[in-house]
């Protein structure tokens, strides 16, 4: 069945200030599982997705940042996601955003 429906959606979600690589894919892969896992409830699968999304950025600020204080030149290559060391955030996101209709 088609609706003509159309809702507004608004996150806050704060900048860091790095560029990342692989952030869309990641998204795109934790909205689909959420979906699945929710059966279908598009907020909190917005909400879990940018949760977890948030959590990976923020440790692998963290571990940039850390690197570049030992002396390891700043590039794309710290800045890799911290995907194992996020598992935890991933399977269980932290509930920071709330989806506004």
């Amino acid at each position: 069945e088609r609706s003509d429906s159309m809702e507004v959606w608004r996150l806050d979600i704060p900048r860091i200030p790095h560029l990342f690589t692989g952030t869309g894919d990641l998204f795109s892969a934790l909205l689909l599982a959420w979906l699945h896992i929710s059966n279908g409830d598009l907020s909190l699968a917005m909400v879990n997705s940018l949760g977890s999304l948030q959590e990976v950025l923020h440790r692998t600020s963290a571990y940039a940042d850390a690197q570049v204080k030992l002396g390891k030149p700043y590039g794309a290559k710290l800045l890799e996601l911290q995907l194992i060391q996020s598992k935890k955030d991933i399977e269980n996101p932290p509930q920071t955003f709330k989806a506004i209709r």
